[in-house]
């Protein structure tokens, strides 16, 4: 048997979830999540897929929020110091460009998360960098989940998982269709 009993909880507990919410993705006053992208080599749209290259367990997408978390205004300096800070810290945060330009180093993509999910939220680059490091604080839980649907399967394939604080969400998801992890996936056979 391929898949441990504590994933077959959490699957259950996620499939559970799922099929009693039925939010759409939306903004929710206070949400927040720290957003983690599946690897997935049956992944046609290419961050699962890319995922896959570097890392058995997952690859950090970046940090959400849906409203201001401070009164901070933006600094012409902030995408340099950004920069600066995360050019030397991305890998070991499992953080990997999904940028054509940046073939998997850093940084196009760990800069576009700060410059649209960060700086306008208020944020400083080291106050990001604190947010986005941070997995494992006691405020978090499961509040995205985004899968795609597999027509041959009949299931919806987990492609990202956010935790953090606010009502669950889910994106691309087929209702009322089972979830999987990819690697459950490949070891079936589907795609």
């Amino acid at each position: 048997e391929y898949m441990g009993t504590t994933a077959k909880w959490v699957l259950f507990v996620l499939n559970f979830l799922l099929f009693v919410t039925v939010l759409g993705h939306r903004k929710i006053p206070g949400w927040e999540t720290l957003e983690f992208i599946l690897p997935d080599a049956g992944d046609t749209h290419g961050a699962g897929k890319f995922c896959a290259q570097y890392s058995n367990t997952f690859c950090l997408h970046g940090k959400w929020y849906d409203s201001r978390q401070s009164n901070r205004p933006s600094f012409t300096t902030d995408q340099t110091k950004w920069e600066q800070l995360i050019e030397t810290k991305a890998s070991r945060l499992n953080w990997f460009s999904f940028d054509k330009r940046s073939l998997g180093d850093c940084c196009n993509s760990q800069v576009h998360e700060y410059m649209s999910h960060g700086q306008p939220y208020g944020l400083s680059p080291i106050q990001y960098y604190r947010a986005v490091s941070d997995f494992v604080s006691e405020n978090r839980q499961l509040n995205r989940v985004k899968a795609r649907y597999n027509k041959t399967a009949k299931v919806n394939i987990l492609s990202e998982l956010g935790f953090g604080l606010g009502k669950l969400v889910t994106d691309g998801a087929k209702r009322g269709k089972p979830y999987r992890f990819p690697e459950e996936m490949s070891l079936t056979g589907v795609p």
